[in-house]
């Protein structure tokens, strides 16, 4: 089964960690850490977004040898 997400390829994010690089240079102490913060949830979403495509990919061969029997 194709989902959504499994038919587009995965996002490149080094153009917004670059951004995010700038305005935290931009952005004084506290803006600085802002955007740290923000670029850390970006990487977290990314990791995460892998991590649940492998295990999709995993319950759909589980599903088609449990269906194989």
């Amino acid at each position: 089964m194709k989902t959504p997400e499994s038919s587009y390829p995965p996002p490149d994010l080094d153009e917004a960690l670059k951004t995010f690089d700038r305005l935290q240079l931009e952005g004084g102490d506290l803006g600085a850490r802002y955007w740290e913060k923000i670029a850390e949830l970006v990487k977290e979403a990314d990791y995460y977004r892998v991590r649940s495509l492998s295990a999709e990919m995993k319950l759909e061969r589980i599903r088609a040898l449990a269906s194989y029997r």
